[in-house]
């Protein structure tokens, strides 16, 4: 087949060195484009897979743009294939690549390399990336690589991060099939052999084989088993992510065996906390995993590791991605974000991928629910900046709303509606707030979270200024409910996208256009609405606007005065010039 660098075109070299390392025979390049054959697989169509795959993988590496042209390249190759069984061996590599990163591993790095050398299954190649470790990394690497032709030794002269060193290992991989190994932990003599034997054996659908894991202490004394839960057969995709989604908690199959080719067609290793999560959410709409019942991998556990010796988000965020430590850590948002995009990319049917969506987001959503909300108060008090009225104070707010956002069930205190909406409105939409009318009783208190309520008045507000238009009203209905309405004089939602109104990240192709945004506002405002046990609902406002409703049981309601009589909102109303404590125009009561 025929492959073009479209750009950067200076990067040729790289895609030649690329596709040769990974066992095919490369013409020399013309007019930005090279042939390219892989004979030593038994089929043309399966020798095509395996180079678009490495070819797209490469250029997803890279960020560069390349064009795929599937006509048999026009030169022949000389080589034939060898190996016997259902094995394929390529002569110009090994049938297995294992990549060992490492960072300052001397402790446990001996033992590992040790056992991967007296692997029963000789047909390996064993790649040590060196992530510019000061401590005696680099000479264990060499003594083995002296002793072992098999080991190669690739040095950085500075730590690079975690997710740039897993997927350079991948990079620099020859074999079929190929295995990550943390340098602190072993497998047994015939961890390799296994595996290979189920590839060999099993059809292609199935892209990753593991064996069971055993927990093993510093010392490598055995502590107990672990059950991964793993054994990804089923036939249609989202039934296997599913069954990821509900069991995953340590990802000890990203240690397994898989096919090079597959796992070269995802985005690799991620520079973000958990990143391992969503490549196993990749692999699994590639294909089935397979577990060996031998517990073959021993998995250390020890106050090295990554989790352990870095034990805030921010530390390792630094871990997977040096420089990234000093900036907000969005753990499980980014997380949500990148699983979206897992599914986006997958090559899927569309009614395979329709049903990823509906059976598994809901999944992920109730897993990791808390975390997210967390996170997303914790924005949204941020960007709000909510400020105490002197510097002893402000720490001290700060150490409490921390204290408040981390626990699963938050803090009702009283809450001044009229002053919280007031408040939230000059922070959020300061050039609007005069023309934003405001009924609510100054005397009204309700018991509420207020950071959970100022997320929802803030996104609402947000959303009536963004694709709404003035006038903006925000009045309070405190009977057998507390009812807080936010209406604007908009054209309203489209009614084919109400249904899709508070999903995260949906937008409509007009909203769009009109502004930036996420699609995240009102997906949190609903999340904040229903975890304080109330609703937000959406209806076409009598003046054809967007109208929110945010509703309260009554029992939130603590009125300390009664409410005026109700009057007509609609009526002509008096301009009055913003006051110092208000700001607001004086409208009438909600009818």
């Amino acid at each position: 087949m025929r492959i073009t660098l479209i750009e950067p075109a200076y990067l040729m070299p790289s895609l030649v060195r690329a596709l040769t390392e990974a066992g095919c025979l490369v013409a020399p390049p013309t007019d930005g484009s090279v042939e390219v054959s892989s004979p030593w697989l038994p089929s043309a169509v399966e020798a095509a897979a395996f180079v678009s795959a490495r070819a797209n993988g490469w250029a997803a590496l890279h960020g560069a743009r390349i064009e795929i042209d599937p006509a048999p390249p026009r030169f022949a190759h000389p080589m034939t294939r060898s190996g016997s069984g259902g094995g394929r061996v390529c002569q110009t590599g090994p049938s297995v690549s294992i990549g060992v990163p490492v960072y300052n591993g001397e402790r446990y790095l001996e033992q590992a390399l040790a056992s991967l050398v007296s692997q029963t299954f000789g047909d390996i190649e064993i790649i040590v990336c060196d992530n510019g470790s000061t401590d005696a990394t680099a000479r264990i690497s060499q003594v083995f690589a002296r002793r072992d032709e098999r080991v190669s030794v690739h040095r950085s002269e500075v730590n690079r991060g975690a997710a740039w060193n897993y997927n350079r290992a991948l990079a620099l991989a020859r074999g079929r099939y190929f295995k990550w190994a943390a340098h602190d932990d072993l497998c047994g003599p015939t961890y390799i052999e296994r595996c290979v034997e189920v590839l060999d054996r099993a059809p292609m659908s199935v892209v990753v084989a593991y064996p069971r894991t055993v927990i093993v202490d510093e010392s490598g004394k055995p502590v107990g088993t672990y059950e991964d839960g793993l054994d990804l057969r089923q036939a249609r995709p989202h039934e296997r992510v599913a069954v990821l989604i509900r069991n995953l908690v340590l990802s000890n199959a990203v240690f397994g065996l898989m096919r090079t080719d597959v796992l070269r067609g995802t985005r690799g290793h991620g520079s973000y906390i958990s990143a391992d999560y969503v490549l196993l959410v990749e692999l699994a709409l590639a294909g089935q995993f397979w577990e060996i019942p031998e517990p073959l991998f021993f998995r250390r556990a020890h106050e090295g590791t990554s989790r352990a010796a870095n034990r805030t988000s921010a530390e390792v965020a630094e871990w997977f991605d040096p420089g990234s430590g000093d900036e907000k850590t969005t753990e499980f948002l980014r997380l949500f974000a990148e699983y979206l995009l897992a599914i986006e990319r997958a090559d899927l049917s569309r009614a395979d991928r329709l049903a990823v969506y509906r059976s598994t987001v809901p999944l992920w959503l109730r897993r990791f629910h808390g975390s997210m909300r967390r996170e997303l108060l914790e924005q949204a008090a941020s960007s709000l900046r909510i400020r105490s009225r002197n510097r002893s104070a402000e720490r001290e707010d700060a150490q409490n709303r921390m204290a408040v956002s981390q626990s699963p069930v938050r803090l009702a205190v009283p809450v001044g509606v009229h002053e919280l909406v007031r408040r939230v409105i000059w922070q959020v939409a300061p050039d609007y707030a005069p023309k934003i009318g405001i009924h609510v009783d100054p005397t009204l208190t309700i018991d509420a979270d207020v950071v959970g309520m100022e997320t929802i008045v803030a996104n609402l507000i947000s959303n009536a200024v963004r694709y709404g238009d003035v006038p903006i009203t925000v009045s309070v209905d405190a009977g057998d409910e507390f009812t807080l309405t936010v209406e604007d004089s908009g054209r309203g939602v489209a009614d084919a996208f109400t249904s899709h109104l508070f999903e995260a990240f949906a937008r409509s192709e007009e909203s769009r256009e009109e502004a930036a945004g996420a699609g995240l506002g009102l997906a949190v405002a609903r999340m904040a609405a229903e975890a304080a046990g109330g609703s937000l609902v959406y209806e076409r406002a009598r003046t054809g606007g967007a109208c929110f409703r945010l509703v309260y049981p009554g029992s939130v309601l603590r009125r300390h005065a009664s409410p005026k009589p109700a009057a007509d909102r609609h009526a002509p109303q008096p301009h009055a010039a913003p006051h110092a404590d208000t700001g607001i125009y004086a409208l009438q009561r909600a009818a």
